[in-house]
């Protein structure tokens, strides 16, 4: 799959070059397909690493203002195109966490991308982190259509959906909530 993406950028780089817009644009098609498989197989493996306690801990100390100032920036081009905004809310700039990082962000990516998706034009997600006396409480909220009781309870299931009907309006498989609650369990 790797190398199939290569290819495609390779190939999409030289129509680029030689001004053959019409291939070029079929070439991104290529890259951005394969790039989607990649993500859906590599979230099926981190739930199967999850569910089977495979998944190694890496706790580091790091402050949380950091930590959303980086997914602020990885998803800055999804907001723009989107019309949209993303605010951080710290009770404390100088809030420091001692956990997996990795983890961590890769929970809170799969929210931001869900809250992207399912919002319309004019998106906008705010990243909250609180303290609650030793803990830190992190939230995702976004301007959405919002998800009643049945939709979260199936959300949250691995290869479900909230919404299961085959004309569903928005592409994905129903894999990035339960990788996120996997990473945060």
């Amino acid at each position: 799959l790797n190398g199939i993406i290569g290819f495609a950028e390779l190939l999409q780089q030289m129509l680029d070059a030689d001004g053959e817009n019409k291939k070029s644009e079929l070439t991104q098609h290529i890259t951005s397909s394969a790039n989607r498989l990649h993500n859906h197989i590599t979230k099926i493996l981190n739930i199967a690493k999850a569910q089977s306690g495979s998944l190694k801990l890496n706790p580091q100390r790091f402050l949380v203002g950091d930590l959303f100032r980086n997914l602020s920036t990885k998803f800055s081009a999804e907001f723009l195109a989107k019309n949209g905004t993303i605010n951080i809310d710290l009770d404390d700039e100088g809030m420091e966490i001692y956990t997996d990082l990795s983890m961590l962000s890769e929970a809170l990516v799969c929210m931001i991308e869900n809250s992207i998706k399912f919002s319309g034009d004019g998106v906008d997600v705010r990243l909250k982190a609180e303290r609650s006396g030793d803990l830190i409480q992190f939230f995702v909220t976004d301007n959405g259509f919002g998800m009643d009781e049945n939709m979260i309870h199936a959300s949250l299931e691995p290869l479900r959906q909230g919404d299961g009907k085959l004309t569903r309006r928005f592409e994905g498989m129903g894999l990035g909530l339960p990788l996120a609650r996997q990473y945060l369990r």
